[in-house]
């Protein structure tokens, strides 16, 4: 879903900067759940991997399982704490998400990156 999420937002973002109106409904647009928005929550203790397995499978730069367990509780974390964050700064879901990949360039230029980000072997792409 994060390609057409993406797809969507920078419609409407191109649509704005050429004078026509927005797309509707952009509110309805969650955070992409890609793989850095986690990288960013959990190397700044947003959130806490509690799984020991995952933690170290993360740290080693191990590949996770597509559609595993693990792929879907950090990419729905993602999700999750993205929406509480909006809500937070009283903006779209979509705004954070574009503020949080701002972020992590930021963070991976800076080396800030302690715990690298998920590798998941998938053809969703």
């Amino acid at each position: 879903m994060k390609r057409s999420q993406l797809a969507c937002r920078m419609t409407s973002e191109v649509l704005v900067r050429r004078g026509h109106e927005p797309l509707s409904d952009l509110d309805k647009l969650t955070v992409m759940a890609d793989y850095r928005i986690p990288q960013v929550f959990y190397n700044l203790a947003a959130v806490n991997i509690v799984d020991q397995e995952l933690a170290d499978k993360l740290e080693n730069g191990q590949p996770i399982l597509s559609n595993s367990r693990e792929e879907k509780a950090l990419r729905s974390t993602a999700v999750v704490v993205g929406k509480m964050v909006a809500n937070k700064m009283g903006v779209s879901e979509a705004e954070v998400d574009n503020i949080l990949w701002g972020l992590s360039q930021d963070m991976v230029k800076k080396g800030e990156m302690v715990i690298p980000h998920m590798i998941v072997a998938t053809d969703a792409y």
